[in-house]
């Protein structure tokens, strides 16, 4: 468990003194919040377990309380009717603006994700027209390798 919350506070920093700075030269605006696209493809209640629940719990918690504003919205995709249900549940532990920034999307997802996501910036098997591929590299901070996109992009 320690090494996922490790792992998630490193991207938070990554993004908060890497990426938006990056983005906002690029860019040539300020750009403090990110959009977040969370593919559950493969999730199942058997991969639901107590301990990826406290993970998940503790992730939801460190970013109310210390990254607040870095998030403009999570967008959760393919997500089984299991995780809804806990999710349902879940959500009320969370103070209304954190809520308001997730969304579950429907089963027909890509209208929606268009909405926030220009579809330059997502990978086609997400319906955008990025051909950016996945790969890994070392997070020193960790010691081990991660899967990123090659061309990801920070609003």
């Amino acid at each position: 468990m320690d090494r996922s919350i490790k792992y998630h506070i490193t991207q938070q920093e990554r993004y908060l003194f890497e990426i938006a700075p990056a983005a906002a030269i690029s860019g040539g605006s300020k750009c403090f919040q990110s959009t977040v696209l969370i593919d559950m493809e493969g999730v199942g209640v058997s991969t639901l377990t107590g301990e990826v629940r406290q993970i998940m719990g503790k992730v939801m918690s460190i970013d109310q309380d210390y990254y607040p504003e870095l998030m403009h919205k999570a967008l959760i995709i393919n997500a089984p009717s299991s995780f809804r249900m806990i999710w349902s549940l879940v959500k009320h532990l969370l103070d209304g603006r954190t809520q308001d920034k997730i969304e579950v999307l429907p089963v027909d997802y890509k209208p929606v994700l268009h909405k926030y996501i220009d579809p330059k910036n997502l990978m086609r098997c997400y319906g955008g027209t990025n051909d950016a591929k996945l790969m890994y590299v070392f997070n020193y901070y960790l010691g081990s390798l991660c899967l990123v996109n090659t061309n990801a992009v920070a609003y």
